[in-house]
């Protein structure tokens, strides 16, 4: 009698785990959708040529991009990443996102943005997480941006003849750590016909082979120089297959298309 008693216990707390477990699976589904959701059109520009791709490792990530509207006819490009993983990152990437497009509606500076944003932040983080970001305003009339950064990984403007111009370094820390934190902007950067400008999330520098062999930026831009002639999203998407490929990973299921380290990325490319 105290067996069965054992046994039908057992199988009732694993039944309660696996509804729980397929109530999570569904949440994390929701929240994905969700999260698919807040990525942006790319904005119609008829001079540039843009695309940014996001793939998270887990069902919900931290990593993200977005085009705001600016004032002026400006358009902002950010590119963030979020520690951690699960909904946590998910939740803070979805209030950096609604307060950087309500500051780029009221200022125009990218370093004023980025400043106030990060006072916000550190009120809702409590000092618990941080978020490396970068910001560029583009100006479609003078074919030129500015930018500011957060602790964000280097971006880089590659020439057509795909010579490296510019890195654009950090400029401060990660949002949400220090409230008096500012983030100066190094100046202007002009863009010829045919230059193009990357920017990544550290879930590419850092996905590693099989022998632990990191992908590095070197690897990315030789891949952008390779294909330079190509569409935006060409490349982006060239790029993903190639760290696929690198990590030799296969995907697991919908809602985690990659199993190796996040990856989260940006491209935007000025036209011929």
């Amino acid at each position: 009698m105290g067996r069965c008693l054992r046994f039908a216990s057992e199988r009732h707390r694993r039944r309660q785990t696996e509804e729980l477990l397929e109530a999570t699976q569904q949440e994390f589904r929701a929240a994905r959708a969700i999260q698919q959701r807040l990525f942006p059109t790319v904005p119609d520009l008829a001079s540039f040529d843009m695309a940014g791709l996001s793939y998270c490792s887990h069902g919900t990530c931290g990593d993200y991009f977005d085009y705001l509207r600016m004032r002026h006819g400006c358009v902002g490009i950010v590119i963030a990443d979020v520690c951690g993983h699960g909904l946590g990152p998910a939740i803070l990437m979805a209030s950096t996102r609604a307060y950087l497009r309500a500051l780029a509606l009221a200022h125009q500076e990218v370093s004023d943005i980025l400043t106030l944003a990060n006072k916000v932040l550190v009120e809702d983080t409590q000092q618990e997480s941080f978020v490396t970001l970068v910001l560029a305003r583009l100006d479609p009339h003078t074919r030129s941006f500015v930018y500011a950064s957060a602790g964000h990984p280097p971006a880089y403007v590659l020439s057509a003849k795909g010579e490296v111009k510019a890195t654009l370094e950090s400029t401060g820390i990660p949002l949400g750590i220090d409230p008096d934190s500012v983030y100066p902007s190094p100046g202007s950067i002009s863009l010829d016909p045919g230059d193009i400008v990357v920017f990544l999330t550290d879930g590419i520098i850092e996905a590693r082979d099989p022998d632990n062999t990191p992908f590095q930026v070197s690897r990315v831009l030789d891949l952008v120089r390779h294909y330079r002639a190509d569409s935006a999203l060409q490349i982006v998407d060239n790029l993903y297959h190639a760290v696929r490929a690198f990590t030799q990973t296969r995907p697991n299921s919908t809602t985690s298309p990659w199993s190796s380290s996040r990856l989260g990325r940006l491209l935007d490319r000025t036209a011929r």
